[in-house]
């Protein structure tokens, strides 16, 4: 059984498409990126980006990886649907799921962006676009401003199409009632320099304490309050996460 569970475009639905979009997925090869599960499709003329969604870290090693309950992806859409009414920009998608017993593989469509970047290609770019950034910085001072915590705010959860910033992968995350303390808004912000550590060391690129101000000028532009020396490379759990990622690529 195909169940289309969330939409915000004008893509036709009926569960005949979406068994038809399934079989053009299955004869695709994977994208390079990633967990390997993205693939790009033509759909009566458009090009559209198809993914399946796949479980990482340490639950995949032992729980089927492309297997989920629903509470997650409801989760997402519900974020989603605020996101829009608070007026932040977020992709065009169509997300659907297959039945298999009690559990779903789940699926999403987005448009493809020709020019789309993530903020983990302007990271590692040679020179930095520091005006990038500096967007990052300020899409997610305005997602905590209404009270979204991103549970997996990495690198390549900040996604570019020309100038404008979207923030994608919602899973597991949390809406609170009121804009976040500085405590969860710090915690968030040092989960995407762990990811510029993860990201750095992995290619053996040097630091750029660019990035570091500039995702933070950013990030004050829209909260109003100077973060500049709230974060820095030089604290000793930068500094040992750093090393472990050095250690580990």
């Amino acid at each position: 059984m195909v169940v289309n569970f969330y939409k915000n475009c004008d893509f036709e639905i009926s569960e005949s498409v979406l068994v038809e979009l399934l079989k053009i997925y299955e004869e695709k090869e994977a994208l390079p990126s990633g967990r390997g599960t993205s693939k790009l499709i033509e759909y009566k003329g458009k090009n559209y980006i198809l993914k399946k969604e796949s479980r990482g870290g340490f639950f995949s090693s032992f729980l089927p990886r492309d297997f989920f309950r629903l509470q997650s992806f409801f989760k997402e859409v519900e974020i989603s649907k605020v996101m829009e009414k608070e007026g932040l920009t977020i992709p065009i998608f169509l997300r659907f799921g297959l039945k298999h017993n009690i559990l779903w593989e789940i699926y999403t469509l987005t448009p493809y962006i020709v020019e789309c970047l993530s903020l983990k290609d302007i990271a590692l770019k040679e020179n930095l676009e520091r005006e990038k950034v500096f967007l990052a910085g300020k899409i997610i001072a305005k997602m905590h401003k209404i009270g979204i915590f991103h549970s997996d705010l990495n690198l390549g959860n900040i996604i570019f199409d020309r100038d404008k910033a979207f923030l994608i992968d919602f899973k597991n995350s949390y809406i609170y009632d009121s804009p976040l303390n500085k405590t969860l808004s710090k915690k968030n912000i040092l989960r995407v320099l762990r990811s510029y550590l993860k990201e750095t060391a992995r290619v053996k690129k040097e630091l750029n304490k660019d990035f570091l101000k500039a995702l933070l000028d950013g990030y004050s532009s829209e909260n109003k309050e100077d973060w500049a020396n709230k974060i820095s490379f030089d604290t000793f759990s930068i500094k040992l996460h750093a090393l472990t990622y050095k250690i580990r690529f």
